[in-house]
């Protein structure tokens, strides 16, 4: 019988899969009274590179359909869920869409979690196990967007799926198209609602295609590379506020420290600036001190038309608490330790103050 695989699972399969697109989605769905065999597993965990090493997560109809077997662990997928749930890898093999893997994990992760797995699902990057910590996709590459997460999870919302009313909730916050681990902590710090910690920034478009020219900008819809020539009238910058032409550049040490990339950043904020646009830069060292990413937030909230508030302690606490947790999760406090832009982590000392 067939293999249905999802949770952590699909999102490894889906971070190491160079072309998401290639998969085509199927109504095929895990059958009530049964369960894959030993060998059956064995064989579907052969299929791809990704199910060898690791504890592989089986979806199965009902809990009487799970088995005890080493290595492998048995969750319930409900009947109810939308068709179109997984795609087809292999004979007998199916694993979860980007979408219904959001949805599955979001019952399993936290709430900063959740939002930095679905912002990588909708964007052109995959967190790895090289030096750098994540793998840059092309610009085609992206597993799906937060229009298509969200719509996902209020279907399976409407058909009464656990677990679809905090997927959906969580959807409306996500945005398409982050190109790096960094740019998804910036959006989520600066654009999350403040009753969770964030600035309440109005959503931005991440690293959008932009015809630019003497009299300003348009949008294109077509994907074309940022470098592909000094002279390509086409940017993409990493944030953009389309109304307010405002611009956000993340220069990351490890990324922005060549000669030749630091001339080119040059000129990409040039060519913004002579299209109208407004173009501010947030360095890796500015997004990890408190207060100088702070004064740009403040900054930017003015130049997009938004309202500055006051604040009591409670609320910087709950600004302090994200950032402890969006900023200083494992995997990055290493990268940062590596490339000496870990500044003071005094946060809640200053805030005592």
């Amino acid at each position: 019988m067939a293999v249905f695989i999802g949770h952590l699972s699909a999102l490894a399969f889906w971070r190491s899969c160079p072309y998401p697109s290639q998969f085509t989605r199927t109504r095929a769905k895990p059958r009530e009274g049964s369960s894959p065999t030993r060998s059956e597993i064995e064989k579907a965990r052969a299929t791809h590179p990704a199910f060898s090493s690791r504890t592989l997560d089986i979806l199965v109809a009902s809990p009487s359909c799970r088995r005890k077997l080493k290595n492998t662990v048995y969750r319930v997928w409900s009947a109810q869920a939308p068709s179109c749930s997984f795609v087809k890898i292999r004979n007998g093999c199916y694993v979860s869409t980007p979408e219904a893997c959001f949805l599955q994990l979001s019952r399993i992760l936290g709430f900063e979690q959740s939002l930095k797995v679905g912002m990588e699902l909708c964007g052109t990057y995959a967190l790895s196990e090289d030096a750098d910590g994540f793998v840059v996709k092309d610009w085609n590459d992206r597993c799906t967007s937060a229009r298509a997460v969200s719509h996902f999870a209020e279907l399976a919302l409407s058909r009464g799926v656990r677990g679809a009313r905090r997927a959906a909730r969580l959807s409306s916050l996500l945005a398409t198209g982050s190109h790096s681990p960094a740019e998804t902590n910036v959006y989520l710090l600066l654009c999350l609602p403040k009753r969770h910690g964030g600035y309440g920034l109005t959503k931005p478009l991440m690293n959008p295609t932009l015809k630019l020219s003497s009299n300003g900008f348009r949008l294109l819809s077509t994907e074309k590379n940022r470098d592909a020539s000094p002279f390509d009238p086409v940017r993409r910058p990493d944030l953009f506020w389309s109304k307010s032409r405002i611009a956000l550049e993340y220069e990351s040490d490890m990324a922005h420290s060549g000669k030749e990339k630091l001339v080119g950043d040059s000129k990409r904020r040039g060519d913004l600036e002579k299209a109208g646009i407004h173009v501010l830069t947030l360095t890796s060292r500015q997004l990890y001190n408190e207060r100088v990413f702070d004064k740009m937030a403040r900054t930017l909230i003015r130049l997009t038309g938004g309202r500055q508030r006051g604040e009591d302690l409670g609320d910087r606490f709950k600004r302090l608490e994200l950032r402890e947790r969006v900023l200083f999760d494992g995997k990055q406090d290493h990268a940062r330790q590596r490339d000496g832009s870990f500044a003071s982590n005094a946060f809640f000392d200053d805030a005592l103050q």
